[in-house]
């Protein structure tokens, strides 16, 4: 799912636990955002096969953080810290959503690394 709604250029990665990374190469954070909301339309449209789900109706969500290079950070420890940061954004206020860095950062003070 993920990999058919991306672009041929775009590289998503798992980057640990249940987490992925997903590179999106010349793309501003407007661009980003049309790409995000893609990409949780079509995952929020998933449902788990019962079979692995005891019976139950199982849909899948996406929390997603963005930050974008130069405009948010100038190196990857850093862009990778304020996508986390923006992440977390989304966690905290109830997830399956998307946030930017940048739109978010006054949200971001007490932010903790889970």
């Amino acid at each position: 799912m993920v990999r058919t709604s991306l672009r041929q250029t775009d590289v998503p990665c798992r980057f640990g636990g249940d987490e992925m990374m997903i590179m999106l190469p010349s793309t501003n954070s407007e661009e980003s955002k049309i790409i995000a909301k893609r990409l949780k339309e079509r995952i929020n449209a998933l449902t788990l096969p019962t079979k692995y789900t005891g019976g139950e109706e199982v849909h899948i969500s996406i929390s997603q953080g963005i930050a974008t290079y130069p405009m948010d950070a100038n190196s990857t420890e850093e862009l990778l810290e304020k996508a986390d940061k923006a992440l977390y954004v989304v966690k905290k206020n109830g997830r399956g959503f998307f946030a930017v860095y940048r739109e978010v950062a006054d949200q971001t003070h007490d932010y903790k690394k889970e």
